[in-house]
């Protein structure tokens, strides 16, 4: 789990869990094989994984480049990098 700081509030980011990696996976989103006209539906159906009623809100209200940073953690806390998993 990481904290990202956007505008001054504080998100509680984690990465998904195997089962809610196959929700979206049956919804038709495929995380790491994403195509263009599927990033915004695959963010927002994430989101709403992750986040509360509070946290989407305020997501909804802030830049489309502050989303992504959002969006960047939950992937990288979800598929981390070989050097950043730990025995």
């Amino acid at each position: 789990m990481r904290e990202i700081e956007i505008n001054g509030r504080r998100f509680q980011v984690r990465g998904l869990k195997r089962k809610e990696i196959r929700t979206l996976r049956e919804q038709g989103f495929v995380l790491l094989a994403l195509k263009g006209e599927d990033l915004d539906a695959a963010q927002d159906a994430t989101f709403e994984i992750v986040f509360g009623p509070e946290d989407l809100a305020a997501i909804d209200e802030m830049d489309n480049r502050d989303a992504l940073k959002l969006w960047d953690a939950i992937l990288r806390e979800t598929y981390p990098a070989a050097d950043e998993i730990k025995n």
